[in-house]
């Protein structure tokens, strides 16, 4: 990564734009509630309440909440810098980018069981768990577009760009790669509130933020990070119940031996195959 062609942010600065990027989306919340509710059929409270249950809605409160954060930083640390170079938003192989599909697919498991080992230690709540498991379930075409649109989509692209776009390659200019590693991955973690999640989502982040320092794109890590959100609504319990992945139980479940080695397996696999092709000609 070029020192000219990124961003330089301050350390107060990326928890200052996290904070900023949580801010517009929960606002963008709200001007939904405030619509629903001027329609005189619900009150502000339920209209926030169903905008924070729908997919569509939600989709589009964090694209244009942290999308706002993105650009806004761009321009007040990236200088004069084109968008996509300040971002990291560099082309990169095909077979770079098949890669990171595979690698998602089998690191969705790896993450998975990290879940689980952090749930002994920090266990769901029963709302918790009933709330994953109605995000992750599609019950008709129209909640399989939602679901793909908000969690496969927007969130990979936008928490991308500001995560390890924005905040590790800007971090990293000034302080270097591992401590932006480290401080961006916490912030990603953070940003997804339930404590189990905050742990697997971190480490998520470091491995991110390292793949982004490697290969100088933010293209890679979207691939990646939209196929983990990918699969587990490509395999939902009906079609093959997976414990310790897709089956919501009560209690802390864990992977079947036999699945978390093949995914750890065919992560190395994968990182071992994107390592060698992502640096050839785009």
């Amino acid at each position: 990564m070029q020192r000219d062609k990124a961003l330089e942010l301050s350390w107060w600065a990326a928890p200052f734009l996290t904070v900023l990027g949580f801010a517009g989306m929960y606002f963008m919340l709200f001007v939904a509630a405030f619509i629903r509710s001027a329609t005189g059929t619900v009150t502000f409270g339920e209209g926030l309440g169903a905008a924070s249950e729908d997919l569509v809605t939600i989709g589009f409160a964090q694209l244009l909440g942290y999308g706002a954060v993105i650009l806004g930083g761009v321009r007040m640390f990236g200088g004069e810098r084109p968008v996509t170079e300040a971002l990291g938003l560099v082309p990169v192989p095909w077979r770079a980018l098949a890669a990171a599909v595979v690698f998602g697919v089998a690191f969705q498991f790896v993450l998975s069981e990290l879940g689980n080992i952090a749930s002994i230690a920090f266990p769901l709540s029963e709302a918790q768990r009933l709330r994953m498991e109605q995000l992750l379930s599609a019950h008709s075409l129209s909640d399989g577009i939602a679901m793909a649109f908000a969690l496969v989509v927007v969130a990979p692209v936008t928490e991308e760009l500001l995560f390890r776009g924005v905040l590790f390659r800007g971090l990293a200019v000034r302080y270097g790669a591992p401590a932006a590693a480290l401080a961006s991955a916490l912030l990603f973690g953070v940003s997804h509130m339930v404590p189990a999640v905050v742990i697997s989502a971190t480490a998520a982040g470091v491995v991110f933020a390292v793949v982004v320092w490697r290969f100088g794109s933010v293209a890679i890590t979207m691939a990646i990070h939209m196929t983990v959100n990918a699969v587990p609504m490509l395999l939902p319990k009906r079609v093959l119940p997976i414990p310790g992945f897709n089956t919501f139980e009560a209690g802390v479940e864990h992977l079947p031996l036999p699945v978390f080695l093949i995914a750890a397996i065919v992560s190395v696999g994968a990182a071992y195959v994107l390592g060698r092709v992502a640096k050839e000609p785009a």
